[in-house]
């Protein structure tokens, strides 16, 4: 993607709001909805014991409401993970970010990982991005991740949580580049680097975008 092209992009509306503070009050998510209006944010993510604050505050206002499904570590049951993704839909998620189990990716366990994201994305019927942690998995345990995330169903694929380090970098960019993320027999699925690092390690913008209609 040229600097051109990448300038004709309508940056905010690819951009998650996020309030993970654990600490955050009801005065805080008040701002973040308000900023996400302002700046016509895609969507503001929050804790789901804010999401029906959030809700309200952005009712008939375009940006969408995102909230954290095993937050930040991923370790917790299937069972818990979906009764607090179909809860944070019940208040009116829009969409749910999933932290995967990293200890089924080191120990290359596909099935459950992906038995545990299907049931999300089936039962909760809401774009489901899941938050994979690429800088602490080797590259064969990445392209493990990538195939089960795309055959449960997932809608996003987002680089890691922000909490245990392992920043994205253009090599994760160029993991997710490829064909068979490009071409998956489903909508397009998005690439969401977070924590962006400095500009001087990505001397040309990254030939990644997400899906058409993410906003």
């Amino acid at each position: 993607m040229s600097r051109s092209a990448a300038a004709d992009i309508d940056l905010p509306a690819y951009i998650d709001h996020a309030l993970l503070d654990p600490f955050a009050t009801d005065q805080q998510v008040l701002q973040a909805c308000s900023e996400a209006e302002q700046y016509r944010f895609a969507a503001v993510c929050v804790y789901p014991a804010h999401v029906r604050q959030a809700v309200n505050l952005l009712k008939g206002k375009p940006p969408k409401v995102a909230t954290v499904i095993g937050f930040p570590t991923g370790a917790t049951t299937s069972a818990v993970k979906l009764y607090e993704a179909q809860e944070a839909v019940e208040h009116g998620a829009d969409e749910l970010d999933v932290v995967i189990n990293f200890g089924w990716v080191k120990q290359g366990n596909s099935e459950r990982l992906h038995r545990e994201l299907a049931e999300i994305c089936e039962l909760c019927d809401r774009p489901v991005k899941a938050i994979l942690e690429l800088g602490r998995l080797t590259p064969d345990e990445r392209n493990l991740v990538i195939d089960v995330c795309l055959d449960a169903g997932v809608a996003f694929l987002k680089t890691n949580t922000g909490w245990f380090g392992g920043q994205p970098s253009p090599m994760f960019g160029t993991c997710m580049r490829k064909p068979k993320v490009t071409l998956a027999l489903r909508p397009p699925v998005g690439f969401a680097p977070q924590n962006r690092p400095s500009s001087s390690l990505w001397p040309e913008p990254p030939a990644w975008a997400p899906p058409e209609g993410r906003s």
